[in-house]
């Protein structure tokens, strides 16, 4: 087909649509921006991006400042469930534009994603290392999962390790076996968490071990979510800025 003898046969109405959809399109983020308002965006920002270690805390920047490096663990783990893996974290790194991949040889992981039961042995055993390494008091981080993991009836835990406001690793267990769109559910909440997004959801330290809240759907990053994660991690804000003084900083940018 002649798209271009197409094109400049078509009715002058359809041409100036065409050609404004064109705009629309190259103008890209621009343009994306302009869609939501100030007010929306800073809403939202506080929302989702801002995140108190401990319920004392002033909520503040907290996020990765180092490439995200996946490893997968797990004797059980089916061919489906590394796919939802790599899949969620290709997303997350388009998201964010923050380098998140999957572990390659020769690299250091710092984010374990365990398809391993029970829970409550492999965090006592096969992970106590990287609690170790990661973790500031790792004892107590495990003794949180542990409460977790014998409550009953979980599917998945998560953990982050957070030092001086960046979140340098972590550990997610998923059990193995799950409906797909569980598995789905607990690594889109998860993961998404682990890259410094949904940050209210973990302001108590109560809370950074809970099961899965199952009212939770497949985390789906619509245009305002990009916005959001593309300007958590803008150069004008650094990890440890509290909440009034990042979004004095993003007003200020987004004028």
């Amino acid at each position: 087909m002649n798209f271009a003898g197409t094109f400049r046969n078509a009715p002058r109405s359809v041409r100036l649509l065409a050609a404004a959809a064109l705009a629309w399109l190259l103008a890209g983020g621009a343009a994306q921006a302009q869609l939501f308002t100030k007010a929306a965006v800073l809403r939202h920002f506080e929302q989702f991006a801002l995140t108190a270690l401990t319920p004392q805390e002033q909520p503040a920047v907290v996020r990765w400042e180092r490439p995200g490096v996946v490893l997968l663990d797990g004797k059980d783990m089916s061919d489906a469930e590394r796919k939802i893996v790599e899949e969620t974290v290709g997303t997350l790194a388009r998201s964010s534009g923050h380098d998140f991949h999957i572990y390659r040889p020769g690299e250091a992981a710092n984010i374990v994603v365990g398809f391993v039961e029970p829970f409550d042995q492999a965090i006592e055993g096969r992970y106590r290392d990287l609690f170790n390494r990661l973790f500031q008091d790792p004892l107590r981080h495990i003794e949180l999962l542990l409460k977790a993991a014998r409550s009953g009836g979980v599917n998945c835990l998560y953990r982050p390790a957070v030092a001086d406001f960046r979140i340098i690793g972590g550990l997610v267990l998923v059990k193995p076996g799950l409906p797909e769109a569980k598995t789905r559910k607990c690594l889109s909440l998860f993961l998404g968490k682990m890259a410094g997004l949904l940050g209210e959801a973990r302001q108590a330290e109560a809370r950074a071990g809970s099961a899965l809240d199952e009212d939770f759907e497949h985390l789906r990053y619509n245009a305002l979510d990009r916005e959001i994660v593309r300007l958590l991690y803008l150069k004008d804000l650094t990890p440890g800025m509290r909440k009034d003084e990042a979004l004095r900083t993003l007003d200020r940018h987004l004028r």
